[in-house]
């Protein structure tokens, strides 16, 4: 508040010092401030300190937005190797129970193969034990004792037969079991496979997207960069904005530095911020892409005939537009006509939003 009071009060003792100036054919150059005067330079000190503040705001908020973008490319980076991690790992347990599924195959067709012959086996006992049964029922009516003694001999045999039998029963229940519990085993597996494969097929999914929101935030284009000095520009010459404050995704920056020539590294839609700062009467800029004429920017008319201080009438001129840029497309800011370009906020920042 004490610095608009100090700014009107130096104003009002300058221009009581001075013979006036005109604004207009029709003003009195009485050599006394006239309230026309006076509120046509309140007008042009607020109207300079409202862009000097947007433009504050703009900086600050580009700048905040791709802090914000970088850190979420960091994020995404860990997240993605993470899951990555994560995918290999289920892929490698799943090989292993593949592999074990395959072994367990083998077993169960080995036993099918052993339980077969298990089966030919005690057919083969069954038959021989009905053939010695008629034997042993033919001997038994027979009264020779020697025979009788055969007969005996008989019994025994048929005897060990039959455990021989119940063995290989109890032996091919245990076998059975046994193929029962290869074959639950072998359901689990099947449906902890299965269960894996979704999860594979899900992590796959979202390292998709991953990699896609990686991919956006690797396209981010932006850069900020401001008049270094102080300099008198001749008409249509390039405006030189070598001192770089923001820097992404732009790798040709000693040539923008050099010729002041911005050349799109990412087809997309951009942000172009342009202000300029002078004093110079009339001074006014335009912007080209690829060699044509897109925008024109006004600085001011404001300008005494008899001043010798020119920062003490310097304001700044700002456009603000967007852009549709393809891959090696060119832009640069050139003056309008012979103007002194001030180091204060004369500065160029493009933006891809999309």
């Amino acid at each position: 508040m004490i610095g608009k009071y100090m700014c009107a009060v130096f104003l009002l003792c300058f221009l009581c010092k001075t013979e006036g100036f005109l604004l207009d054919g029709q003003t009195d150059s009485s050599g006394g401030l006239t309230e026309n005067h006076f509120i046509t330079l309140m007008k042009l000190l607020v109207e300079e300190k409202e862009q000097r503040h947007t433009l504050e705001l703009a900086v600050t908020q580009l700048h905040s937005d791709f802090q914000s973008l970088h850190k979420n490319y960091s994020d995404l980076e860990n997240n993605c190797s993470t899951i990555f991690e994560q995918y290999s790992r289920l892929k490698n347990e799943t090989e292993l129970q593949q592999i074990k599924l395959d072994e367990i195959n083998q077993n169960i067709a080995i036993k099918k193969i052993f339980q077969a012959q298990i089966m030919r086996y005690v057919s083969d006992l069954s038959s021989n034990m009905s053939k010695f049964q008629k034997e042993v029922d033919d001997l038994a009516q027979l009264k020779n004792v020697n025979q009788l003694k055969d007969v005996t001999s008989l019994q025994s045999v048929m005897k060990t037969l039959q455990q021989g039998l119940l063995q290989v029963n109890i032996t091919q229940q245990a076998r059975g079991q046994d193929f029962l519990a290869l074959y639950n085993m072998t359901l689990y597996l099947r449906s902890l496979s299965e269960a894996q494969a979704h999860r594979i097929t899900g992590l796959s999914l979202q390292l998709d997207k991953n990699q896609q929101q990686i991919a956006n935030v690797s396209n981010a284009v932006s850069m900020t960069g401001c008049v270094d000095a102080e300099k008198i520009h001749s008409a249509e010459s390039v405006i030189l904005f070598s001192d770089i404050k923001t820097i992404i995704g732009i790798f040709d920056v000693a040539s923008f530095k050099t010729n002041g020539t911005f050349r799109c590294p990412s087809a997309g839609l951009y942000l172009i911020t342009v202000t300029v700062t002078s004093g110079t009467f009339n001074a006014h800029y335009y912007v080209y892409i690829n060699s044509k004429k897109e925008f024109n920017g006004f600085v001011s008319k404001h300008s005494p005939t008899d001043y010798t201080d020119i920062g003490n009438f310097e304001h700044p001129g700002t456009i603000i537009f967007t852009a549709r840029l393809e891959v090696n497309d060119i832009m640069y800011v050139q003056a309008g006509k012979i103007m002194s370009i001030s180091i204060w906020n004369s500065c160029l920042s493009i933006t891809k939003i999309k």
